[in-house]
């Protein structure tokens, strides 16, 4: 099994930004014991969280958490919590898959735990509703109006859910289930956004946190225009490398459904030779592997209805921190188009979150005590290094650790990185200022 590529869609216009600070809940005290059950190789459990946080009476989630228990005999760090980003991805399956995310010295001496957040996976009540990015309409008009229908029938379908989405929200979820866990502190571990979220959740919980790595994070300073133009960038950028190494043509393609396979599938290198192979089919007529590829990339392949609803939980969340309600001229469009041919119609057309009803998520980033290490690679196409440079000095404490790479996440995947993040988690070392890793 492998790690799907799934945090692309942050930098297509799903913008973050910076707001007011959020107010921070009152600690809670232990809650008493989870009952937790056998879910094939590792623990589950529920744990239940306020809707609205400012009124706690008014309904709530229940978040499904699993576990697995650090090696008998091996010294336990306490729990370390895992999110793979998205955000709108369920994480609980992370634990049972922590080979994939983690080193084997790590498994052994931690708490592993994650949880699917809210509105999604197998948490209830999910966000669930036929969500169209529209990636691929090149006409602005016509774009607009079927994600007008996409976000009304959003509103539509979760009336009682939809302005209690957000990042801040579900920052104070891993607060609740630290406290359900019976524990003062615990280590993070965040991907791609998930960095985001484990820097809002530091900062509003700073006494919690143990030690946390952001692997590859977002920040909360770009407009929805510059996230698109730094993403159509970057996208041409690689699908020019990827024509210079394979030689390809693609005259016979349709463009829309090239385009669409090329965001799906080129920033994540891993996948190159199978796109190579769908341009190959689809010069001789076969347009199946194309489609396959995007079809995977929406989740339009798979039966299991905790990831179908995942674009449409990652738009809820992400635009409910966006404040931004500018739409994206038809100019500006047509400037991402000309400087970025293969995906600027793609990515400069999607304007959900510019539609999306204003829900007031607030975040903040603010300083922090324990050792916190922030890792950006310089020519990551998804969330640029900029980003996480302006992460990293917004979590004042924190350490960045340089990575001269294309990848968008790095631990497991660089030797130099997966060490550090294993000294840092394991050690509370963090390491030294000049340090890069090549």
């Amino acid at each position: 099994m492998q790690r799907r590529h799934l945090s692309v869609l942050v930098s297509l216009g799903l913008l973050l930004s910076s707001c007011s600070a959020a107010k921070t809940s009152s600690p809670d005290k232990t809650s008493a014991s989870l009952e937790w059950k056998l879910c094939g190789d590792v623990e589950c459990t529920t744990v239940e969280v306020p809707m609205n946080y400012n009124k706690p009476g008014s309904g709530s989630f229940l978040l499904k958490v699993s576990r697995h228990k650090a090696k008998t005999g091996m010294k336990s760090r306490g729990v370390l919590m895992l999110n793979p980003g998205g955000p709108g991805l369920p994480g609980a399956s992370m634990v049972s898959n922590s080979p994939l995310y983690l080193s084997a010295e790590v498994i052994n001496q931690f708490d592993v735990v994650s949880w699917d957040p809210r509105g999604t996976g197998e948490s209830t009540p999910t966000f669930s509703c036929p969500i169209s990015p529209a990636l691929g309409l090149t006409d602005p008009v016509a774009a607009q109006q079927k994600q007008k229908t996409s976000v009304v029938s959003c509103m539509n379908s979760n009336s009682q859910i939809i302005a209690h989405m957000g990042t801040a929200n579900t920052a104070r979820d891993i607060n609740k289930i630290r406290s359900a866990l019976g524990v003062k502190t615990i280590s993070f571990l965040g991907y791609s956004y998930g960095g985001l979220l484990g820097a809002v959740w530091a900062s509003m919980f700073p006494t919690t946190v143990r030690a946390m790595v952001l692997d590859s994070p977002p920040s909360i300073n770009s407009t929805p225009l510059e996230a698109k133009y730094q993403f159509a960038k970057s996208t041409q950028t690689l699908w020019n490398k990827f024509r210079k190494q394979y030689s390809v043509k693609v005259a016979k393609i349709p463009n829309v459904l090239l385009a669409r396979a090329v965001v799906a599938s080129i920033t994540n290198r891993d996948a190159w030779p199978r796109l190579n192979e769908a341009i190959r089919s689809a010069n001789n007529n076969d347009l199946s592997q194309l489609k396959k590829i995007w079809d995977e990339y929406l989740y339009l392949d798979t039966e299991s209805e905790k990831l179908v609803n995942s674009v449409a939980a990652r738009y809820a969340t992400l635009c409910a921190d966006t404040i931004s309600t500018k739409i994206t001229s038809p100019q500006e469009t047509d400037q991402l188009i000309s400087e970025f041919p293969m995906t600027g119609a793609i990515i400069g057309n999607d304007f959900l979150c510019q539609l999306w009803p204003d829900v007031a998520s607030t975040m903040k980033i603010s300083a922090v005590t324990s050792p916190v290490l922030v890792v950006g690679a310089t020519q990551d196409p998804v969330t640029p290094f900029t980003e996480a440079q302006d992460l990293s000095r917004r979590l004042v404490g924190s350490h960045l650790l340089e990575v001269e790479s294309w990848d968008h996440t790095n631990y497991l995947t660089n030797k130099c990185v997966t060490e550090q993040v294993n000294l840092l988690l394991l050690s509370l070392s963090v390491p030294s200022k000049n340090l890069i890793c090549r």
